[in-house]
Protein backbone atom coordinates (compact mmCIF):
# COMPACT_ATOMS: atom_id res chain seq x y z
CA UNK A 1 0.00 0.00 0.00
CA UNK A 2 1.34 3.40 -0.94
CA UNK A 3 2.22 5.69 1.98
CA UNK A 4 2.27 9.47 1.66
CA UNK A 5 3.55 12.27 3.85
CA UNK A 6 2.88 16.00 4.01
CA UNK A 7 5.09 18.18 6.22
CA UNK A 8 5.14 21.93 6.78
CA UNK A 9 7.53 23.88 9.00
CA UNK A 10 7.57 27.56 9.87
CA UNK A 11 8.54 30.14 12.47
CA UNK A 12 5.85 32.25 14.10
CA UNK A 13 6.65 35.57 15.81
CA UNK A 14 5.74 35.25 19.48
CA UNK A 15 3.91 38.60 19.44
CA UNK A 16 1.73 37.58 16.49
CA UNK A 17 -0.89 35.09 17.62
CA UNK A 18 -2.07 32.40 15.24
CA UNK A 19 -5.83 32.60 14.75
CA UNK A 20 -8.00 29.75 15.99
CA UNK A 21 -9.31 29.40 12.44
CA UNK A 22 -5.79 28.37 11.36
CA UNK A 23 -5.80 25.38 13.71
CA UNK A 24 -9.36 24.49 12.73
CA UNK A 25 -8.38 24.33 9.05
CA UNK A 26 -5.14 22.51 9.88
CA UNK A 27 -6.88 19.65 11.71
CA UNK A 28 -10.51 19.70 10.58
CA UNK A 29 -11.06 19.81 6.84
CA UNK A 30 -12.67 17.75 4.10
CA UNK A 31 -9.40 16.01 3.21
CA UNK A 32 -8.68 14.41 6.58
CA UNK A 33 -12.25 13.71 7.70
CA UNK A 34 -12.99 12.89 11.32
CA UNK A 35 -10.31 11.71 13.75
CA UNK A 36 -11.00 9.03 16.36
CA UNK A 37 -8.46 9.87 19.06
CA UNK A 38 -6.23 12.71 20.17
CA UNK A 39 -3.37 13.23 22.60
CA UNK A 40 -2.17 16.63 23.85
CA UNK A 41 1.21 16.93 25.58
CA UNK A 42 3.46 19.63 26.98
CA UNK A 43 7.11 19.38 27.95
CA UNK A 44 7.63 19.92 31.66
CA UNK A 45 10.37 22.44 32.48
CA UNK A 46 11.01 20.60 35.75
CA UNK A 47 11.43 17.05 34.44
CA UNK A 48 12.19 17.88 30.77
CA UNK A 49 9.77 15.11 29.83
CA UNK A 50 6.53 15.34 27.87
CA UNK A 51 3.47 15.00 30.08
CA UNK A 52 0.05 14.04 28.72
CA UNK A 53 -2.52 16.73 29.43
CA UNK A 54 -5.48 15.28 27.52
CA UNK A 55 -5.95 11.87 25.91
CA UNK A 56 -8.96 10.17 24.40
CA UNK A 57 -11.75 11.12 22.04
CA UNK A 58 -11.27 14.16 19.83
CA UNK A 59 -12.62 17.35 21.36
CA UNK A 60 -12.22 20.25 18.94
CA UNK A 61 -12.79 23.01 21.51
CA UNK A 62 -10.31 21.57 24.03
CA UNK A 63 -7.70 21.13 21.29
CA UNK A 64 -8.02 24.72 20.04
CA UNK A 65 -8.04 26.21 23.56
CA UNK A 66 -4.91 24.19 24.45
CA UNK A 67 -3.00 25.52 21.42
CA UNK A 68 -4.08 29.12 22.03
CA UNK A 69 -3.66 29.13 25.83
CA UNK A 70 -1.24 31.87 26.95
CA UNK A 71 -0.19 29.64 29.86
CA UNK A 72 1.58 27.27 27.45
CA UNK A 73 3.04 29.89 25.11
CA UNK A 74 6.61 29.32 26.39
CA UNK A 75 6.35 25.52 26.45
CA UNK A 76 7.00 22.83 23.87
CA UNK A 77 3.66 21.32 22.81
CA UNK A 78 2.87 18.09 20.98
CA UNK A 79 -0.47 17.14 19.42
CA UNK A 80 -1.41 13.74 17.91
CA UNK A 81 -4.63 13.04 16.03
CA UNK A 82 -5.28 9.57 14.68
CA UNK A 83 -7.80 7.87 12.44
CA UNK A 84 -7.78 4.71 10.36
CA UNK A 85 -5.04 5.21 7.79
CA UNK A 86 -4.01 8.70 8.90
CA UNK A 87 -1.83 10.23 11.62
CA UNK A 88 -1.45 13.97 12.22
CA UNK A 89 1.35 15.35 14.39
CA UNK A 90 1.92 18.99 15.40
CA UNK A 91 5.06 19.97 17.32
CA UNK A 92 5.40 23.54 18.65
CA UNK A 93 8.75 24.54 20.16
CA UNK A 94 7.95 27.58 22.28
CA UNK A 95 10.68 27.05 24.91
CA UNK A 96 13.63 29.34 24.07
CA UNK A 97 16.03 26.53 24.99
CA UNK A 98 14.90 24.84 21.78
CA UNK A 99 14.99 27.88 19.51
CA UNK A 100 15.59 27.61 15.78
CA UNK A 101 19.22 28.18 14.78
CA UNK A 102 18.13 31.06 12.50
CA UNK A 103 16.37 32.82 15.39
CA UNK A 104 19.23 34.70 17.04
CA UNK A 105 16.95 37.02 19.02
CA UNK A 106 14.60 34.19 20.14
CA UNK A 107 11.55 35.99 18.76
CA UNK A 108 9.92 32.96 17.18
CA UNK A 109 8.29 29.65 18.01
CA UNK A 110 9.00 26.73 15.68
CA UNK A 111 6.00 24.87 14.22
CA UNK A 112 6.25 21.49 12.48
CA UNK A 113 3.11 19.81 11.16
CA UNK A 114 3.25 16.29 9.72
CA UNK A 115 0.51 14.20 8.17
CA UNK A 116 1.06 10.54 7.24
CA UNK A 117 -1.66 8.81 5.24
CA UNK A 118 -2.10 5.80 2.99
CA UNK A 119 -3.79 5.46 -0.39
CA UNK A 120 -7.14 4.57 1.15
CA UNK A 121 -7.52 8.14 2.46
CA UNK A 122 -6.94 10.06 -0.78
CA UNK A 123 -6.47 9.12 -4.39
CA UNK A 124 -3.88 10.85 -6.56
CA UNK A 125 -6.50 13.02 -8.25
CA UNK A 126 -6.89 14.83 -4.92
CA UNK A 127 -3.16 15.34 -4.28
CA UNK A 128 -2.91 18.72 -5.99
CA UNK A 129 -5.95 20.08 -4.13
CA UNK A 130 -4.49 18.87 -0.83
CA UNK A 131 -1.12 20.41 -1.67
CA UNK A 132 -2.65 23.80 -2.54
CA UNK A 133 -4.91 23.79 0.54
CA UNK A 134 -2.03 23.29 2.98
CA UNK A 135 0.25 25.60 1.00
CA UNK A 136 -2.03 28.54 1.93
CA UNK A 137 -1.75 27.58 5.62
CA UNK A 138 2.01 27.21 5.26
CA UNK A 139 2.31 30.75 3.89
CA UNK A 140 0.47 32.14 6.92
CA UNK A 141 3.52 31.55 9.13
CA UNK A 142 5.61 34.65 9.83
CA UNK A 143 8.57 32.81 8.32
CA UNK A 144 7.61 29.82 6.14
CA UNK A 145 10.59 27.46 6.03
CA UNK A 146 9.77 24.15 4.42
CA UNK A 147 6.91 22.35 2.72
CA UNK A 148 7.23 18.69 1.67
CA UNK A 149 4.57 16.55 0.07
CA UNK A 150 5.19 13.24 -1.62
CA UNK A 151 5.04 9.47 -1.58
CA UNK A 152 7.33 7.52 0.72
CA UNK A 153 9.81 5.59 -1.41
CA UNK A 154 10.27 2.05 -0.13
CA UNK A 155 10.01 -1.60 -1.16
CA UNK A 156 6.34 -1.57 -0.17
CA UNK A 157 5.29 1.60 -1.99
CA UNK A 158 7.13 0.70 -5.21
CA UNK A 159 6.38 -3.03 -5.15
CA UNK A 160 10.08 -3.84 -4.84
CA UNK A 161 11.29 -1.61 -7.69
CA UNK A 162 13.03 0.88 -5.35
CA UNK A 163 14.10 -0.07 -1.87
CA UNK A 164 14.69 3.53 -0.78
CA UNK A 165 15.07 7.12 -1.98
CA UNK A 166 18.79 6.67 -2.69
CA UNK A 167 18.11 3.89 -5.19
CA UNK A 168 15.32 5.98 -6.75
CA UNK A 169 17.73 8.89 -7.28
CA UNK A 170 20.42 6.63 -8.70
CA UNK A 171 18.19 4.80 -11.19
CA UNK A 172 16.61 8.02 -12.45
CA UNK A 173 19.82 10.06 -12.76
CA UNK A 174 18.96 12.73 -10.20
CA UNK A 175 21.94 14.91 -9.23
CA UNK A 176 22.68 14.79 -5.51
CA UNK A 177 21.54 18.32 -4.74
CA UNK A 178 20.38 17.77 -1.18
CA UNK A 179 16.79 18.22 -2.36
CA UNK A 180 14.30 15.61 -1.21
CA UNK A 181 12.23 13.79 -3.80
CA UNK A 182 8.99 15.57 -2.92
CA UNK A 183 7.27 18.91 -3.27
CA UNK A 184 9.20 21.38 -1.18
CA UNK A 185 9.55 25.04 -0.26
CA UNK A 186 12.63 26.58 1.33
CA UNK A 187 12.97 30.10 2.68
CA UNK A 188 15.65 32.64 1.95
CA UNK A 189 19.26 31.51 2.06
CA UNK A 190 19.83 27.91 1.10
CA UNK A 191 22.44 25.84 2.88
CA UNK A 192 24.73 25.07 -0.03
CA UNK A 193 26.92 22.07 -0.40
CA UNK A 194 29.16 21.35 -3.36
CA UNK A 195 26.29 19.93 -5.40
CA UNK A 196 23.50 22.18 -4.13
CA UNK A 197 23.83 24.97 -6.71
CA UNK A 198 21.48 26.75 -9.06
CA UNK A 199 23.23 25.15 -12.02
CA UNK A 200 22.55 21.69 -10.61
CA UNK A 201 18.95 22.52 -9.76
CA UNK A 202 18.09 23.72 -13.27
CA UNK A 203 19.68 20.60 -14.75
CA UNK A 204 17.27 18.40 -12.79
CA UNK A 205 14.46 17.44 -15.18
CA UNK A 206 11.86 17.03 -12.45
CA UNK A 207 12.35 20.47 -10.91
CA UNK A 208 11.28 23.98 -11.75
CA UNK A 209 11.27 27.05 -9.53
CA UNK A 210 8.87 29.93 -8.99
CA UNK A 211 9.86 33.03 -7.00
CA UNK A 212 7.45 34.14 -4.28
CA UNK A 213 7.90 37.14 -2.02
CA UNK A 214 6.91 37.54 1.61
CA UNK A 215 7.68 40.29 4.09
CA UNK A 216 9.47 39.12 7.24
CA UNK A 217 10.58 41.70 9.81
CA UNK A 218 10.10 44.40 7.18
CA UNK A 219 12.33 42.68 4.61
CA UNK A 220 11.44 40.89 1.40
CA UNK A 221 12.22 37.18 1.50
CA UNK A 222 12.29 35.11 -1.66
CA UNK A 223 10.56 31.76 -1.34
CA UNK A 224 11.99 29.34 -3.85
CA UNK A 225 9.40 26.72 -4.65
CA UNK A 226 10.75 23.38 -5.85
CA UNK A 227 8.43 20.74 -7.28
CA UNK A 228 8.80 17.20 -8.42
CA UNK A 229 6.08 15.39 -10.27
CA UNK A 230 3.51 13.98 -7.89
CA UNK A 231 3.78 10.42 -9.19
CA UNK A 232 7.35 9.10 -9.16
CA UNK A 233 6.24 6.09 -11.21
CA UNK A 234 6.45 8.47 -14.20
CA UNK A 235 10.21 7.89 -14.04
CA UNK A 236 10.06 4.15 -14.49
CA UNK A 237 10.22 4.09 -18.30
CA UNK A 238 12.89 5.54 -20.58
CA UNK A 239 10.17 7.07 -22.76
CA UNK A 240 8.64 9.00 -19.87
CA UNK A 241 12.07 10.29 -18.80
CA UNK A 242 12.80 11.35 -22.39
CA UNK A 243 9.49 13.20 -22.55
CA UNK A 244 10.16 14.97 -19.23
CA UNK A 245 13.65 16.03 -20.32
CA UNK A 246 12.28 17.41 -23.59
CA UNK A 247 9.53 19.32 -21.80
CA UNK A 248 12.00 20.72 -19.31
CA UNK A 249 14.36 21.70 -22.14
CA UNK A 250 11.63 23.74 -23.81
CA UNK A 251 10.81 25.50 -20.53
CA UNK A 252 14.46 26.22 -19.88
CA UNK A 253 14.96 27.70 -23.37
CA UNK A 254 11.91 29.92 -22.88
CA UNK A 255 13.26 31.15 -19.51
CA UNK A 256 16.64 31.97 -21.07
CA UNK A 257 14.93 33.95 -23.84
CA UNK A 258 13.02 35.98 -21.26
CA UNK A 259 16.23 36.77 -19.40
CA UNK A 260 17.88 38.30 -22.50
Amino acid sequence: MRENILMIQGLQHKEISIANSFFEELFFNSFVGDFDTMQLEYKSKETDEYEILIEGEVNKNRLISFLSDEKYRSYNLHVYLRNKGILVDLLILGDIRYKDERDNSTKYSNYTFTMDFNEIILNEDEFLDLYNFYKLLFLEFTVPIRYDFGTVISNETTKGKYSNELIFRHKNDFPFTGILICWKMILGELYFDEDYTFEKIVQTPALYNTPLLKQVDGRDYNLIELHTYKDFYNYESDESMKSLRETYGYLREAMLELEK
